[in-house]
Order: structure tokens, then sequence, then C-alpha cells
């Protein structure tokens, strides 16, 4: 399967000694998994036996892009390099976060307004005033929903 396919996967970052641990696990339990590594010839045997590899700086947003890093379960971390890490880690937070925002933004529902009025409130029909504003209420009841959890129950 290619890692731009997949979803709930793991991505492992480096394929040092703990990179090669961790990539055995997945690999043995039939989990999916990505390995990102920069170094060919450290993941030859992967390469030839079909693995999903990617030979790529991870440190690029396009590398963990083609990794899947907004589907992924668990991005795993394991190169020696303090640099990569960081960058890592601060790439894939920042397109988690553009996505989250996005997908936020698409469940809002678009109130659209017809005629030559900007405003919905300058028109002079009651229903149409009604149902926009039953459709404002229940985005703001949908937003609340989203953000607060349910609180506990006093005994």
């Amino acid at each position: 399967m290619l890692a731009s396919e997949m979803k709930d996967h793991i991505i492992v970052v480096g394929r040092g000694h703990l990179g090669s641990h961790l990539v055995d696990h997945p690999r043995e339990t039939a989990q999916p998994y990505v390995l990102i590594e920069k170094d060919s010839l450290a993941v030859d045997d992967l390469l030839r036996a079909g693995e999903p590899v990617i030979v790529d700086d991870a440190k690029q947003e396009s590398t963990l892009l083609d990794a899947g890093v907004e589907r992924a379960r668990l991005i795993v971390i394991t190169s020696n390099v303090i640099e990569t890490a960081l960058l890592v880690t601060k790439r894939a937070r920042e397109r988690l976060q553009r996505n989250r925002h996005a997908r936020r933004c698409r469940r809002r529902p678009k109130l659209t307004f017809h005629g030559a009025h900007p405003s919905p409130f300058m028109s002079t029909s009651i229903p149409r005033h009604m149902q926009i504003l039953e459709q404002v209420f229940g985005s703001i009841q949908r937003f609340l929903c989203e953000l607060l959890l349910p609180l506990p129950r006093a005994a």
C-alpha cells in the first residue's frame, strides 16, 4: 500500500538502532507503517522487500505529506539529530493544526442570502429571518458542543 493512501498508520522517522526495532514490530503484527529515512543504504533491504519506505529528508514538509502525516495515528522520531527532531515535530504540529482548522470550517453551515440586501435583516420576510436565526443558533450550539466536555454530575 502506498503511504499517501494509508490511514491510522505509524510514521517512523529514522532507521538507527531504535528505528530498526520499532519498524520490526509493525511488520510482524501487520500494522500499517511508513519509514522515513534519508540514507538509502540503510533501508535497502526494506526497499527490496517492498516495504513502505520514503527515502527523503523528514525535515521537508513535502516528505511528511507523502508519509500521510495528517492521517497518521502515531509519529515516532528516532533520529539522533536534534534539528531533525525539532523540525519534524514543528512541521507535523503545524500541518495537523491547519488540517483541524480546515475541517472545523467545512462543518460550519454557510449562511447564504438571496436578494439585493447585504444584510438578511433588511428584508421584509419574517419567516426567512427565523430560518436564518435557527441556522445561527444551530451553529453556535454545535460549536459549543465541540468545545465543552460533559461536566461530572454531583452525587
